[in-house]
């Protein structure tokens, strides 16, 4: 159940203005009546247009919407990383970023440059931690947080004029997943993370318990999976020289229309790769790719293109 996204060629021809033959540089055109041939060209926005002419100055553009850059990565320790993490961020223009397993403990202090941080640590446990950074021009806001079985924190991002939910989540593999307690609306969502669980749709070659639960919380709530079973593997397991796909990210619809994804190189020594998922500012005009559904009775795969 995804979709594979292209790169939209935007590029284009603009009409250029050229100055009058044996015009000074900076000048401003003198006026003359139209002609049938056609005379030159004349300004109608009174003294300040001539001068805005004359000086050189253009009329001021509208600010295109930028494309939001979001980034997903169990870190396996933050702390001993942090160098390599500011790097990453400023090079690739990271927006947000939601990080799991930080290790951190409830309380413990943790700074990036130019990033608020929004952190649920462990208390009293040695490993797991989730954090969420928000770029300091970004207004976000955290709506909730837990911490049991599963881990998650939820923020709240205003960019320009659109409001997007942003769950960063985490579960091992022998603790409760917990989907259950996270209130999904129906636009404008997204959640990322380590969810360790299998499934076809994401590229393992089998589906367990937890995979089934996941797909139908994915199901209920109208979500799309942003990977694709043939992306390249996150995980790097040391013990057993596999690789597999634990981190995953689900939105819905409309972000879904927008959304590219890419998996980095591995970055600070954690076996997971990072991961950016990228919002464009305007969907793309031109027809999804099919997205496959693994769960069908028979066992076969199918392969159905959503409507945009």
């Amino acid at each position: 159940m995804n979709t594979r996204r292209d790169q939209t060629n935007r590029n284009g021809a603009r009409p250029v203005r050229t100055p009058q033959a044996g015009a000074a540089p900076g000048s401003v055109p003198q006026r003359s009546p139209p002609s049938a041939t056609g005379g030159p060209f004349v300004l109608s926005c009174g003294a300040r247009g001539r001068a805005r002419r004359a000086t050189g100055r253009k009329p001021s553009k509208a600010k295109e919407t930028p494309d939001i850059n979001i980034m997903q990565w169990n870190a396996e320790g933050v702390s001993n990383k942090k160098e390599e993490l500011e790097h990453f961020l400023h090079k690739n223009s990271i927006n947000i970023c939601c990080l799991q397993e930080t290790h951190l403990q409830e309380g413990k202090p943790f700074k990036i440059r130019g990033y608020q941080v929004f952190s649920n640590g462990r208390k009293g446990r040695a490993k797991g931690g989730v954090m969420t950074l928000v770029r300091n021009n970004i207004n976000a806001t955290e709506v909730k947080k837990l911490t049991g079985e599963a881990e998650y924190i939820e923020v709240k991002v205003i960019i320009q004029d659109s409001t997007f939910n942003i769950v960063n989540y985490y579960c091992p593999d022998d603790k409760m997943l917990s989907l259950d307690t996270i209130q999904v609306p129906d636009s404008g969502f997204l959640i990322a993370g380590d969810f360790n669980s299998r499934s076809q749709s994401w590229g393992y070659s089998n589906m367990d318990n937890r995979g089934e639960e996941v797909e139908a919380w994915q199901d209920e709530h109208h979500l799309i999976l942003a990977n694709d079973p043939t992306d390249t593997h996150t995980f790097y397991s040391r013990r057993w020289h596999t690789t597999t796909t634990p981190d995953l990210a689900f939105c819905t619809d409309d972000i879904h229309r927008k959304i590219s994804r890419k998996v980095e190189e591995q970055l600070g020594g954690s076996d997971h790769r990072p991961v950016v998922l990228t919002m464009r500012a305007k969907a793309p005009e031109h027809s999804q790719h099919p997205r496959w559904n693994y769960k069908r009775p028979s066992g076969a795969c199918s392969a159905y293109a959503p409507t945009s």
